[in-house]
């Protein structure tokens, strides 16, 4: 008889595997790189700013995670920032060794999902981070790239401050009708029915339930944005 996999279990198994794929993947990079060269460029490379570099990047991850948590709390749901920083490490660990950022927020989906009772909730927060990730850093190299052509002019490339702008706009209003109008969103999304209409259903109206919420606390999303431009 086979024994049932408790929660609690379930979490073991879980954080094994992570600490296993995290081992192999740790392996394979220093299979591929030259240790003894590598040894001798930390041990000639500067500790103070080594240090700040850490200090920056654990700042980084903590304003990450609170603004993760930022955006759970606007769903009602309450996560300790301790345990999402956690997970963002894990996640960015994950981000920076597969070949895409899709692996990192599986874990960050996966490990906020029992809190919010669906991984459908759980997984719309994470892309409203993610988005307004992304308009942070346009807007950032936006505002840089402008500055730049001001006061030292240089040739930036086909990529010019012009073109930053317009693709903040357009992302900005491709974005408005998802948290201004979350029913008329979702319904553009009715013909994945044709798949399955009863499980689509219940996602749709989860979705939907969820990007109500945060049409519901805007103070929320501005907050996250903020936080989005100081990650930045």
């Amino acid at each position: 008889m086979l024994m049932a996999v408790t929660p609690r279990l379930r979490r073991l198994l879980f954080t094994v595997l992570k600490a296993g794929v995290s081992l192999a993947l740790l392996a394979y990079l220093f299979s591929r790189v030259d240790v003894a060269r590598l040894w001798q460029l930390a041990r000639s490379a500067s500790i103070p700013w080594l240090a700040s570099a850490l200090a920056l990047y654990y700042l980084m991850i903590g304003v990450s995670a609170w603004r993760w948590g930022v955006l759970l709390e606007a769903q009602g749901l309450h996560v300790p920032l301790r345990r999402l920083t956690a997970s963002f490490f894990v996640a960015t660990f994950f981000n920076n060794f597969l070949p895409s950022n899709i692996g990192g927020d599986v874990i960050r989906i996966a490990d906020t999902a029992p809190a919010a009772g669906s991984r459908t909730r759980a997984a719309t927060v994470v892309l409203i981070d993610r988005g307004m990730g992304l308009l942070g850093l346009v807007l950032i190299a936006a505002i840089g790239a402008t500055l730049t052509a001001r006061f030292h002019p240089v040739d930036l490339g086909p990529i010019s401050p012009p073109l930053l702008w317009l693709g903040f706009a357009v992302a900005t209003v491709l974005a408005a009708p998802a948290l201004l109008t979350p029913e008329a969103f979702t319904r553009l999304l009715q013909p994945l029915r044709v798949f399955h209409a009863e499980w689509i259903d219940l996602r749709l109206a989860r979705l939907t339930d969820s990007l109500s919420r945060f049409r519901e606390t805007p103070a929320a999303l501005a907050t996250c944005f903020a936080g989005a431009i100081v990650v930045q």
